[in-house]
């Protein structure tokens, strides 16, 4: 059903009713009574008037309303549109999200084990510490291969005392100290000089701690009147 087209044709009959009973008006306006017959065309156009206002009304309020719901539903598509092109962004986005994740390659955490666990020294001669310690080390000296070395003029150690008394010879060290005798007494290796420092210190009597002085002589080389000896060698006493 046209509701526009049906609306056009009884607007159009209104107009020729409204014009007609103008004309009857127009008519009768002069005479002194009104004819019945006359009177009853009029009073039939009015009726008919009536009927074709309350059509009109009927239809313009019909369309009125179609026209609200294609409003209504024009704006119902706009928003499952915008809700269709969200959604679908959003599983743009998640796709996206999902292959990097799966492209992603955590790289291989290293375990070190407790064999290879570098420590660093936390002491301030650290940066003087050489990694081949090993080749530095002092060896154990057997009493036998000192006494073939030593002269037979040396009787007694110069740097220990007749009554012995156990050496603590790491915590009289200061900074300086210990940079002066790793550098011009063990190489420059400060992990040589801490193991000096053990076995002198683990020595229990005082001929021990003159073969370990008279080893580490021979090992490094020590000249007896190098001050940097002989201030070593009172830090045993």
């Amino acid at each position: 059903m046209n509701t526009s087209m049906d609306k056009k044709a009884i607007l159009k009959e209104i107009e020729v009713l409204i014009r007609s009973i103008k004309v009857h008006y127009e008519n009768i306006e002069t005479e002194y009574r009104i004819p019945t017959i006359e009177l009853e065309l009029i009073t039939s156009k009015i009726r008919k008037l009536h009927e074709k206002s309350i059509i009109y009304n009927h239809l313009h309020y019909l369309e009125e309303d179609q026209l609200q719901s294609a409003r209504r539903h024009k704006i119902d598509q706009l928003i499952l549109k915008d809700v269709d092109d969200e959604q679908a962004e959003k599983n743009v986005i998640e796709t996206k999200s999902a292959i990097i994740k799966e492209q992603f390659v955590e790289p291989p955490v290293t375990k070190i084990s407790p064999a290879e666990t570098v420590v660093e020294p936390l002491s301030a001669n650290s940066a003087l510490v050489d990694n081949d310690k090993a080749e530095n080390a002092p060896t154990p000296i057997t009493d036998k291969q000192i006494e073939a070395d030593e002269p037979k003029s040396v009787t007694s150690a110069p740097a220990v005392e007749n009554t012995f008394k156990k050496v603590v010879i790491g915590s009289k060290l200061g900074i300086n100290d210990r940079f002066r005798f790793i550098k011009n007494l063990f190489g420059g290796n400060g992990a040589t000089m801490e193991e000096a420092i053990k076995q002198l210190e683990s020595c229990s009597d005082a001929h021990s701690l003159h073969v370990c002085v008279q080893g580490f002589k021979q090992q490094f080389n020590w000249q007896d009147d190098d001050e940097h000896v002989i201030d070593f060698l009172e830090m045993l006493k």
